[in-house]
């Protein structure tokens, strides 16, 4: 019965810190730098819990190409296919770490702008 705590206090805290570790991200992002993106490719996928929707983005940064991805889980594939949808046609930004441009964050409900 030890270990079954011992291995649950496990996956606590390295769920946790994964969850810390997003939100101090956001946080500390709202300082950097924005760069102009281009949405590269988009895929649902059926999880376990959901679906999940990957945005794979570019983006540009003194001159060189630099690029991430982002996650997202939804309940439905309706859902996530309609934040896909809203994305077409937006302006999407990018936020970087001066430091180190190929460290980025992507926050759709907060880094687009509409043209």
């Amino acid at each position: 019965m030890t270990w079954l705590f011992v291995l649950s206090a496990a996956i606590a805290i390295v769920a946790g810190t994964s969850l810390f570790y997003d939100w101090w991200l956001g946080r500390i992002s709202l300082a950097w730098p924005v760069a102009e993106a281009k949405l590269d490719s988009s895929k649902i996928a059926k999880t376990g819990r959901g679906y999940r929707l990957q945005l794979r983005y570019s983006y540009f940064v003194a001159g060189s190409l630099y690029g991430g991805t982002w996650f997202k889980t939804f309940r439905t594939e309706k859902e996530a296919d309609r934040l896909r949808e809203s994305l077409h046609g937006l302006l999407v930004l990018v936020r970087y770490d001066p430091r180190r441009p190929e460290r980025s964050y992507f926050d759709p409900y907060r880094d687009i702008r509409m043209d």
